[in-house]
């Protein structure tokens, strides 16, 4: 990885960990001081999160972190949500496969994230189940265009709301357990139960943004 791509990566790393603060201006002088590195691969680092949508630029001020509103984090889901219902209809209807081996290491991996409290892993690997689970399409561009949506609803997920910062609320229902329960009937080809989880899922999904702002 070049120093540029690196840069990027501690970048969004520090947004997601929430050590640039959303409510202040950050600057390439300050960036590059705080990070000892030259200001060029801060400045693409920092075009990138702008394409990203993860940044905006002000005049005369510097960049601030982008808090989506729900409304885009709800839109974002549903179009996720569409690709995966695409993706795992030839599944309920017997034809191709996926790969549960790795569905089933991220699904462990999610419910070990959430009991610790790592909140950033955790959407990262619900994220990383999303797009699994599209690979049957076969279609790049939209395995695509869906990492890039994933990395703006996740990134959503762990800064919109401030009170799950430091902990990931108990809940009765969680998105691991419901995708889990999920993978598992689509895995036994019980596709009247699968079919019901996944709308059941959906539902679940959209109620917990209206009501937090997140997925969390």
């Amino acid at each position: 990885m070049n120093t540029e791509q690196n840069t990027y990566q501690i970048l969004r790393q520090m947004i997601l960990n929430g050590d640039l603060k959303r409510d202040q201006y950050h600057s390439e002088v300050t960036l590059s001081q705080q990070l000892n590195i030259s200001r060029t691969p801060v400045r693409y680092a920092l075009k990138q999160l702008e394409q990203d949508h993860l940044i905006t630029y002000h005049r005369n001020k510097g960049i601030r972190i982008r808090q989506a509103t729900p409304s885009e984090v709800k839109d974002a889901t549903q179009m996720l949500l569409l690709f995966v219902s695409n993706a795992i209809e030839p599944l309920l209807l017997g034809k191709g496969t996926v790969n549960f081996s790795l569905l089933n290491q991220l699904c462990t991996l999610g419910y070990q994230y959430r009991d610790v409290g790592d909140i950033v892993a955790y959407a990262e690997t619900i994220h990383k189940i999303y797009i699994t689970l599209m690979e049957p399409l076969n279609n790049q561009t939209i395995i695509n265009v869906s990492r890039r949506i994933s990395l703006q609803t996740m990134t959503s997920a762990v800064y919109i709301n401030p009170t799950y910062r430091n902990t990931i609320q108990p809940k009765p229902q969680t998105t691991i357990q419901q995708l889990t329960e999920f993978i598992a009937a689509l895995k036994t080809k019980d596709t009247k139960r699968a079919r019901k989880l996944f709308d059941a899922y959906q539902a679940y999904a959209f109620a917990q943004i209206e009501e937090t702002g997140s997925l969390i």
